[in-house]
Protein backbone atom coordinates (compact mmCIF):
# COMPACT_ATOMS: atom_id res chain seq x y z
CA UNK A 1 0.00 0.00 0.00
CA UNK A 2 1.40 3.37 -1.18
CA UNK A 3 1.75 6.11 1.19
CA UNK A 4 -0.90 8.05 -0.35
CA UNK A 5 -3.45 5.26 -0.25
CA UNK A 6 -2.37 4.75 3.95
CA UNK A 7 -3.27 8.47 3.94
CA UNK A 8 -6.47 7.88 2.30
CA UNK A 9 -7.53 5.38 4.51
CA UNK A 10 -6.57 7.99 7.73
CA UNK A 11 -8.86 10.60 6.14
CA UNK A 12 -11.52 8.02 5.50
CA UNK A 13 -11.21 6.91 9.61
CA UNK A 14 -11.64 10.95 10.58
CA UNK A 15 -14.86 11.25 8.46
CA UNK A 16 -16.00 8.05 9.87
CA UNK A 17 -15.49 9.26 13.97
CA UNK A 18 -16.86 12.57 12.59
CA UNK A 19 -20.24 10.61 11.43
CA UNK A 20 -20.63 8.75 14.63
CA UNK A 21 -19.90 11.51 17.18
CA UNK A 22 -23.08 13.60 14.95
CA UNK A 23 -24.72 10.37 16.10
CA UNK A 24 -24.78 10.32 19.88
CA UNK A 25 -24.89 14.07 20.06
CA UNK A 26 -28.76 14.20 20.47
CA UNK A 27 -28.47 11.57 23.79
CA UNK A 28 -25.00 13.10 25.47
CA UNK A 29 -24.00 16.30 23.55
CA UNK A 30 -20.99 17.64 21.94
CA UNK A 31 -19.07 18.20 24.61
CA UNK A 32 -19.16 15.38 27.34
CA UNK A 33 -19.23 13.72 23.76
CA UNK A 34 -16.56 9.80 23.84
CA UNK A 35 -15.59 10.93 20.57
CA UNK A 36 -14.97 14.52 21.36
CA UNK A 37 -12.83 13.15 24.32
CA UNK A 38 -10.60 10.64 22.37
CA UNK A 39 -11.04 11.59 18.63
CA UNK A 40 -7.21 12.20 18.27
CA UNK A 41 -6.35 8.67 20.45
CA UNK A 42 -8.27 7.09 18.37
CA UNK A 43 -6.61 8.34 14.98
CA UNK A 44 -3.21 7.88 16.77
CA UNK A 45 -4.43 4.26 17.21
CA UNK A 46 -6.13 3.70 13.70
CA UNK A 47 -4.16 5.28 11.43
CA UNK A 48 -0.85 4.12 13.79
CA UNK A 49 -1.82 0.59 12.81
CA UNK A 50 -2.28 1.61 8.48
CA UNK A 51 0.91 3.25 9.29
CA UNK A 52 3.14 0.62 11.21
CA UNK A 53 1.69 -2.35 8.97
CA UNK A 54 3.47 -1.11 5.97
CA UNK A 55 6.56 -0.38 7.92
CA UNK A 56 10.10 -1.28 6.72
CA UNK A 57 11.36 -2.04 10.19
CA UNK A 58 10.49 -2.19 13.72
CA UNK A 59 10.91 0.77 16.20
CA UNK A 60 12.25 -0.51 19.83
CA UNK A 61 10.61 2.53 21.83
CA UNK A 62 8.36 1.89 24.13
CA UNK A 63 4.50 2.36 23.65
CA UNK A 64 1.40 3.30 25.88
CA UNK A 65 -2.19 3.65 24.48
CA UNK A 66 -3.16 4.92 22.82
CA UNK A 67 0.63 4.53 20.36
CA UNK A 68 0.95 1.10 18.67
CA UNK A 69 4.20 -0.64 17.18
CA UNK A 70 4.90 -2.72 14.26
CA UNK A 71 4.19 -5.87 16.21
CA UNK A 72 0.54 -4.68 17.17
CA UNK A 73 -0.49 -3.08 14.10
CA UNK A 74 0.06 -7.45 12.46
CA UNK A 75 -1.21 -8.31 15.36
CA UNK A 76 -2.73 -6.69 18.29
CA UNK A 77 -2.00 -7.83 22.10
CA UNK A 78 -2.55 -6.58 25.41
CA UNK A 79 -0.90 -3.38 26.70
CA UNK A 80 0.87 -4.05 29.69
CA UNK A 81 -1.34 -3.41 33.16
CA UNK A 82 1.38 -0.36 34.08
CA UNK A 83 0.65 1.25 30.88
CA UNK A 84 -2.22 2.63 32.18
CA UNK A 85 -0.97 3.85 35.47
CA UNK A 86 -1.81 7.22 36.50
CA UNK A 87 0.22 9.58 37.27
CA UNK A 88 2.07 9.50 40.84
CA UNK A 89 0.80 12.77 43.45
CA UNK A 90 3.84 14.28 44.50
CA UNK A 91 3.79 16.72 46.89
CA UNK A 92 5.04 19.10 44.16
CA UNK A 93 2.01 18.53 42.31
CA UNK A 94 0.16 18.89 45.41
CA UNK A 95 1.39 21.96 45.79
CA UNK A 96 0.62 22.91 41.88
CA UNK A 97 -2.19 22.38 42.69
CA UNK A 98 -3.21 24.57 44.71
CA UNK A 99 -4.23 28.48 43.41
CA UNK A 100 -3.58 32.00 44.59
CA UNK A 101 -5.55 33.22 41.86
CA UNK A 102 -8.28 31.48 40.80
CA UNK A 103 -7.98 30.47 37.06
CA UNK A 104 -6.10 26.57 36.38
CA UNK A 105 -3.48 26.39 33.02
CA UNK A 106 -3.24 23.31 30.87
CA UNK A 107 -0.08 21.94 29.39
CA UNK A 108 2.16 23.17 26.96
CA UNK A 109 1.21 27.38 26.56
CA UNK A 110 2.93 29.36 23.74
CA UNK A 111 4.54 31.81 25.34
CA UNK A 112 7.23 32.27 22.49
CA UNK A 113 11.00 31.76 22.98
CA UNK A 114 12.47 34.79 25.22
CA UNK A 115 8.98 36.04 25.08
CA UNK A 116 6.98 37.53 28.06
CA UNK A 117 9.24 35.74 30.44
CA UNK A 118 8.77 37.28 33.72
CA UNK A 119 4.66 37.05 32.95
CA UNK A 120 5.17 33.42 31.99
CA UNK A 121 6.68 32.56 35.50
CA UNK A 122 4.42 34.90 37.67
CA UNK A 123 1.48 32.54 35.99
CA UNK A 124 3.13 29.46 36.55
CA UNK A 125 3.64 30.56 40.34
CA UNK A 126 -0.12 32.08 40.87
CA UNK A 127 -2.62 29.53 39.22
CA UNK A 128 -3.50 26.24 39.67
CA UNK A 129 -2.21 23.59 37.98
CA UNK A 130 -3.91 20.36 37.32
CA UNK A 131 -1.31 17.42 36.57
CA UNK A 132 -4.15 14.33 36.51
CA UNK A 133 -7.86 14.66 35.54
CA UNK A 134 -10.46 12.16 34.60
CA UNK A 135 -13.36 13.48 31.95
CA UNK A 136 -16.86 14.06 33.15
CA UNK A 137 -19.17 11.41 30.61
CA UNK A 138 -22.24 11.83 31.01
CA UNK A 139 -24.42 8.30 30.46
CA UNK A 140 -20.54 6.96 30.85
CA UNK A 141 -21.65 3.38 30.54
CA UNK A 142 -23.84 3.84 27.32
CA UNK A 143 -21.25 5.84 25.62
CA UNK A 144 -18.80 2.94 26.20
CA UNK A 145 -20.99 0.29 24.85
CA UNK A 146 -21.10 2.77 21.42
CA UNK A 147 -17.06 3.02 21.49
CA UNK A 148 -17.04 -0.28 21.73
CA UNK A 149 -19.23 -0.87 18.08
CA UNK A 150 -17.16 1.75 16.30
CA UNK A 151 -13.91 0.24 17.65
CA UNK A 152 -15.11 -3.29 15.98
CA UNK A 153 -16.71 -1.91 13.11
CA UNK A 154 -12.99 0.09 12.25
CA UNK A 155 -11.40 -3.14 13.07
CA UNK A 156 -13.74 -4.83 10.37
CA UNK A 157 -13.56 -2.46 7.61
CA UNK A 158 -9.24 -1.93 8.23
CA UNK A 159 -9.36 -6.33 8.46
CA UNK A 160 -7.67 -5.34 12.17
CA UNK A 161 -7.17 -8.78 13.62
CA UNK A 162 -7.79 -9.43 17.19
CA UNK A 163 -10.76 -7.15 17.57
CA UNK A 164 -11.60 -8.31 20.76
CA UNK A 165 -8.10 -7.72 22.00
CA UNK A 166 -9.10 -4.01 20.44
CA UNK A 167 -11.62 -3.17 22.69
CA UNK A 168 -10.16 -4.55 25.52
CA UNK A 169 -7.45 -2.49 25.74
CA UNK A 170 -9.98 0.61 24.77
CA UNK A 171 -11.85 0.18 27.42
CA UNK A 172 -9.57 -0.04 29.95
CA UNK A 173 -8.03 3.37 28.80
CA UNK A 174 -10.97 5.00 29.16
CA UNK A 175 -12.14 3.49 32.10
CA UNK A 176 -8.71 5.08 33.29
CA UNK A 177 -9.38 8.33 31.75
CA UNK A 178 -12.74 9.11 32.41
CA UNK A 179 -15.56 8.96 35.54
CA UNK A 180 -19.40 9.61 36.14
CA UNK A 181 -19.58 12.30 37.78
CA UNK A 182 -18.65 15.97 36.95
CA UNK A 183 -15.41 17.45 39.15
CA UNK A 184 -16.48 20.65 40.54
CA UNK A 185 -13.87 23.19 40.07
CA UNK A 186 -13.39 26.35 41.86
CA UNK A 187 -11.75 28.04 38.77
CA UNK A 188 -13.07 31.21 37.33
CA UNK A 189 -11.37 29.25 33.63
CA UNK A 190 -8.58 27.81 31.79
CA UNK A 191 -5.88 28.76 29.87
CA UNK A 192 -4.86 26.24 27.88
CA UNK A 193 -2.14 24.88 25.12
CA UNK A 194 -2.70 22.13 22.66
CA UNK A 195 -5.62 20.17 22.49
CA UNK A 196 -3.91 17.65 20.87
CA UNK A 197 -2.90 16.17 24.42
CA UNK A 198 -5.46 13.76 26.35
CA UNK A 199 -4.45 15.62 29.39
CA UNK A 200 -5.76 18.63 27.65
CA UNK A 201 -8.59 18.06 26.24
CA UNK A 202 -10.35 16.39 29.72
CA UNK A 203 -9.82 20.00 31.32
CA UNK A 204 -11.24 20.92 28.57
CA UNK A 205 -14.49 19.12 28.50
CA UNK A 206 -14.77 19.28 32.32
CA UNK A 207 -14.72 23.53 32.01
CA UNK A 208 -16.72 23.55 29.59
CA UNK A 209 -19.22 21.13 30.76
CA UNK A 210 -19.48 23.82 33.71
CA UNK A 211 -20.09 26.85 31.82
CA UNK A 212 -16.94 28.21 32.42
CA UNK A 213 -14.66 30.08 30.36
CA UNK A 214 -11.86 28.20 28.08
CA UNK A 215 -9.15 30.19 26.21
CA UNK A 216 -6.55 28.11 24.56
CA UNK A 217 -3.86 29.40 22.46
CA UNK A 218 -2.44 27.87 19.12
CA UNK A 219 1.05 26.81 18.70
CA UNK A 220 3.57 27.34 16.03
CA UNK A 221 3.78 31.14 15.49
CA UNK A 222 1.62 31.32 12.54
CA UNK A 223 -2.28 31.12 11.82
CA UNK A 224 -3.53 27.60 11.87
CA UNK A 225 -5.55 28.46 9.45
CA UNK A 226 -2.76 27.85 6.85
CA UNK A 227 -3.04 24.01 7.56
CA UNK A 228 -5.92 21.96 5.81
CA UNK A 229 -5.83 18.73 7.71
CA UNK A 230 -7.87 16.93 10.16
CA UNK A 231 -5.84 17.32 13.10
CA UNK A 232 -6.36 21.19 13.40
CA UNK A 233 -10.08 20.81 13.46
CA UNK A 234 -10.69 18.04 16.02
CA UNK A 235 -8.25 19.07 18.39
CA UNK A 236 -6.30 22.67 17.83
CA UNK A 237 -9.01 24.91 16.68
CA UNK A 238 -11.52 23.52 19.41
CA UNK A 239 -12.97 22.62 23.03
CA UNK A 240 -12.78 26.13 24.00
CA UNK A 241 -14.81 29.32 24.20
CA UNK A 242 -12.30 31.39 23.02
CA UNK A 243 -9.39 30.75 20.77
CA UNK A 244 -6.51 32.79 20.18
CA UNK A 245 -4.62 32.37 16.95
CA UNK A 246 -1.98 34.38 15.10
CA UNK A 247 -2.16 37.09 12.78
CA UNK A 248 -5.15 38.03 10.89
CA UNK A 249 -5.41 34.84 7.91
CA UNK A 250 -8.64 33.24 9.15
CA UNK A 251 -10.57 30.97 7.14
CA UNK A 252 -12.10 27.58 7.47
CA UNK A 253 -10.67 24.46 5.27
CA UNK A 254 -12.71 21.26 3.58
CA UNK A 255 -10.55 18.99 5.59
CA UNK A 256 -10.09 20.76 9.14
CA UNK A 257 -13.97 20.30 10.20
CA UNK A 258 -14.23 21.64 13.90
CA UNK A 259 -15.98 19.60 16.08
CA UNK A 260 -17.08 22.45 18.23
CA UNK A 261 -16.64 25.95 16.92
CA UNK A 262 -15.45 28.61 19.50
CA UNK A 263 -17.67 31.42 20.33
CA UNK A 264 -14.62 33.85 19.53
CA UNK A 265 -11.37 34.08 17.55
CA UNK A 266 -8.71 36.34 19.37
CA UNK A 267 -5.89 37.23 16.86
CA UNK A 268 -2.44 37.93 18.40
CA UNK A 269 1.07 38.55 16.32
CA UNK A 270 3.92 36.10 17.05
CA UNK A 271 6.68 37.78 19.05
CA UNK A 272 8.81 35.54 17.49
CA UNK A 273 8.30 36.59 14.02
CA UNK A 274 8.17 39.72 14.96
CA UNK A 275 11.70 39.41 16.13
CA UNK A 276 13.06 38.15 13.36
CA UNK A 277 11.06 39.44 10.60
CA UNK A 278 13.20 41.29 7.81
CA UNK A 279 11.02 42.12 5.03
CA UNK A 280 12.35 42.10 1.55
CA UNK A 281 11.53 41.54 -2.46
CA UNK A 282 14.56 41.44 -3.33
CA UNK A 283 15.77 37.70 -2.04
CA UNK A 284 18.60 36.06 -3.60
CA UNK A 285 21.25 34.37 -2.80
CA UNK A 286 24.66 32.68 -3.50
CA UNK A 287 24.56 29.58 -6.03
CA UNK A 288 23.93 26.23 -4.49
CA UNK A 289 27.93 25.15 -4.14
CA UNK A 290 29.04 28.37 -2.79
CA UNK A 291 26.46 28.67 -0.36
CA UNK A 292 26.00 27.58 3.60
CA UNK A 293 22.81 25.22 3.52
CA UNK A 294 20.65 25.07 6.76
CA UNK A 295 18.59 22.11 6.14
CA UNK A 296 15.42 22.52 8.61
CA UNK A 297 13.16 18.85 8.69
CA UNK A 298 10.97 17.74 11.16
CA UNK A 299 11.61 15.37 14.22
CA UNK A 300 12.01 11.40 13.58
CA UNK A 301 9.06 9.80 15.57
CA UNK A 302 10.63 5.89 16.04
CA UNK A 303 6.71 4.20 17.09
CA UNK A 304 4.91 7.74 17.55
CA UNK A 305 3.35 7.69 13.92
CA UNK A 306 -0.14 8.80 12.99
CA UNK A 307 -1.67 10.48 9.78
CA UNK A 308 -2.76 11.70 7.61
CA UNK A 309 -0.14 13.92 6.62
CA UNK A 310 1.96 14.02 9.72
CA UNK A 311 4.90 11.74 9.45
CA UNK A 312 6.94 8.97 7.46
CA UNK A 313 8.50 5.99 9.58
CA UNK A 314 12.04 7.17 10.28
CA UNK A 315 13.88 4.44 7.84
CA UNK A 316 12.12 6.61 4.82
CA UNK A 317 12.74 10.19 6.25
CA UNK A 318 16.63 8.86 6.75
CA UNK A 319 16.81 7.71 2.94
CA UNK A 320 15.58 11.21 2.28
CA UNK A 321 17.94 13.05 4.02
CA UNK A 322 20.78 10.82 2.88
CA UNK A 323 20.01 12.02 -0.27
CA UNK A 324 20.34 15.59 0.61
CA UNK A 325 23.27 14.81 1.97
CA UNK A 326 25.09 13.36 -0.71
CA UNK A 327 23.69 15.77 -3.19
CA UNK A 328 23.67 18.87 -1.46
CA UNK A 329 27.40 20.37 -0.61
CA UNK A 330 28.03 22.62 2.20
CA UNK A 331 24.63 21.41 3.70
CA UNK A 332 24.40 21.16 7.45
CA UNK A 333 21.00 19.72 9.87
CA UNK A 334 19.55 21.86 12.16
CA UNK A 335 18.81 18.76 14.84
CA UNK A 336 15.19 19.17 15.97
CA UNK A 337 14.52 19.63 19.18
CA UNK A 338 12.10 17.47 20.45
CA UNK A 339 13.42 14.67 18.00
CA UNK A 340 12.82 11.11 19.67
CA UNK A 341 15.77 9.14 17.49
CA UNK A 342 19.34 10.14 17.90
CA UNK A 343 20.54 9.94 14.36
CA UNK A 344 23.74 10.33 13.12
CA UNK A 345 24.76 12.40 9.92
CA UNK A 346 27.55 12.39 7.30
CA UNK A 347 27.38 16.28 7.61
CA UNK A 348 27.33 19.10 9.95
CA UNK A 349 24.70 19.46 12.15
CA UNK A 350 23.05 22.49 14.11
CA UNK A 351 22.02 22.13 17.29
CA UNK A 352 21.44 26.05 18.58
CA UNK A 353 17.72 27.21 18.37
CA UNK A 354 17.13 28.46 14.96
CA UNK A 355 16.30 31.21 16.28
CA UNK A 356 20.03 31.97 17.48
CA UNK A 357 21.67 30.20 14.26
CA UNK A 358 19.54 31.42 11.53
CA UNK A 359 21.42 34.29 10.33
CA UNK A 360 24.44 32.21 9.91
CA UNK A 361 23.20 30.66 6.99
CA UNK A 362 22.93 31.67 3.56
CA UNK A 363 19.94 29.40 2.04
CA UNK A 364 17.16 27.34 4.17
CA UNK A 365 16.02 24.41 2.87
CA UNK A 366 12.25 22.65 4.72
CA UNK A 367 10.27 19.75 3.85
CA UNK A 368 7.63 19.80 6.30
CA UNK A 369 5.53 23.02 7.46
CA UNK A 370 5.56 23.81 11.20
CA UNK A 371 7.27 26.41 13.61
CA UNK A 372 11.00 26.08 12.13
CA UNK A 373 9.56 26.80 8.44
CA UNK A 374 7.68 29.74 9.53
CA UNK A 375 10.98 30.93 10.91
CA UNK A 376 12.55 30.48 7.69
CA UNK A 377 10.26 32.06 5.35
CA UNK A 378 10.11 35.83 6.99
CA UNK A 379 13.51 35.54 7.33
CA UNK A 380 15.46 37.82 4.65
CA UNK A 381 17.00 34.51 3.33
CA UNK A 382 16.75 32.42 0.25
CA UNK A 383 14.42 29.40 1.54
CA UNK A 384 13.51 26.24 -0.74
CA UNK A 385 10.44 24.42 -0.01
CA UNK A 386 10.68 20.77 -1.29
CA UNK A 387 6.89 19.41 -1.11
CA UNK A 388 7.71 15.37 -0.09
CA UNK A 389 4.09 14.72 0.14
CA UNK A 390 3.58 15.68 3.76
CA UNK A 391 1.28 18.75 4.95
CA UNK A 392 -1.59 19.81 3.29
CA UNK A 393 -1.63 23.42 3.33
CA UNK A 394 -4.94 26.38 2.93
CA UNK A 395 -4.56 27.07 -1.17
CA UNK A 396 -4.15 30.90 -0.56
CA UNK A 397 -1.03 30.02 2.16
CA UNK A 398 -0.05 27.53 -0.88
CA UNK A 399 0.07 30.75 -2.99
CA UNK A 400 1.65 32.80 -0.81
CA UNK A 401 4.40 29.90 -0.25
CA UNK A 402 5.14 29.19 -3.51
CA UNK A 403 6.30 33.33 -4.33
CA UNK A 404 8.00 33.52 -1.14
CA UNK A 405 9.81 30.07 -1.69
CA UNK A 406 11.61 28.05 -4.64
CA UNK A 407 9.16 25.04 -4.55
CA UNK A 408 9.83 21.76 -5.87
CA UNK A 409 7.84 18.31 -5.25
CA UNK A 410 9.87 15.20 -4.91
CA UNK A 411 8.31 11.58 -4.85
CA UNK A 412 9.74 9.47 -2.31
CA UNK A 413 9.23 6.14 -4.28
CA UNK A 414 11.21 6.88 -7.29
CA UNK A 415 15.44 7.95 -7.39
CA UNK A 416 15.83 10.88 -5.60
CA UNK A 417 19.33 11.93 -6.69
CA UNK A 418 17.81 13.45 -10.02
CA UNK A 419 15.04 14.90 -8.24
CA UNK A 420 17.31 16.92 -6.18
CA UNK A 421 19.68 17.90 -8.83
CA UNK A 422 16.61 19.17 -10.57
CA UNK A 423 15.57 21.32 -7.48
CA UNK A 424 19.47 22.23 -7.37
CA UNK A 425 19.36 23.61 -10.68
CA UNK A 426 16.11 25.30 -10.87
CA UNK A 427 16.86 27.36 -7.47
CA UNK A 428 20.24 28.44 -9.05
CA UNK A 429 18.61 30.03 -12.09
CA UNK A 430 15.68 30.93 -9.70
CA UNK A 431 14.62 34.75 -10.20
CA UNK A 432 14.64 37.09 -6.76
CA UNK A 433 11.84 36.43 -3.95
CA UNK A 434 9.79 38.51 -1.93
CA UNK A 435 8.49 37.80 1.54
CA UNK A 436 6.39 40.97 1.88
CA UNK A 437 2.54 40.10 1.83
CA UNK A 438 3.27 37.15 4.42
CA UNK A 439 2.48 39.24 7.12
CA UNK A 440 -1.30 38.32 7.75
CA UNK A 441 -0.18 34.93 8.45
CA UNK A 442 1.67 36.04 12.17
CA UNK A 443 1.48 39.59 12.97
CA UNK A 444 -1.77 41.76 13.74
CA UNK A 445 -2.04 45.41 13.63
CA UNK A 446 -4.57 45.11 16.72
CA UNK A 447 -4.25 42.43 18.94
CA UNK A 448 -7.19 41.22 20.76
CA UNK A 449 -5.22 37.81 22.16
CA UNK A 450 -2.40 39.22 23.83
CA UNK A 451 -1.82 38.23 27.62
CA UNK A 452 -3.07 41.21 29.83
CA UNK A 453 -6.13 40.85 27.58
CA UNK A 454 -6.62 36.89 28.22
CA UNK A 455 -5.96 37.39 31.96
CA UNK A 456 -8.36 40.20 32.06
CA UNK A 457 -11.12 38.16 30.24
CA UNK A 458 -10.57 34.88 32.54
CA UNK A 459 -10.27 36.59 36.17
CA UNK A 460 -12.42 39.57 35.79
CA UNK A 461 -15.04 39.75 32.60
CA UNK A 462 -18.08 37.82 33.48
Amino acid sequence: MSFVEVDRLALDISTYLHAQRKEIIPDVGEVGNILTVFFHDLIVHFSGILIHRQAEKNYESEIRPPWVNRKYALSPYHYAADAFTKNSQSINNAIRALSIVPLTLGDSIPYGYKQKRFLSKAIKILAKHEKYALAYLPKRDKQIRFLKEVIVELCRTLEIPGKDIVVDNWLRYVEHHTCTTLPVTRSRGLLIGSRNNLHGRKLAVNFLQQDKKVIAMTHGEISNSIYNEPVFGYSEKTLCTELVDYGEFNQENSLAVSLIMPETTLRRSSGVIAKHYRPSDEIKGPPMGKAKVLYIPTMHQTNYLWGPFHAYEDSVYDRWQSALVENIQKLTIKIHPKTRANRQYQCGTEIRRLDDCITDYDILIIDYFATGAALAIFSDKPVIYIDIGLRKLNPDFDAALRKRCMCGAVDLTEPLSEQIVSIVEKFNTDADRSNIGLEKFALCSSESGGMGSLLKRLLIER
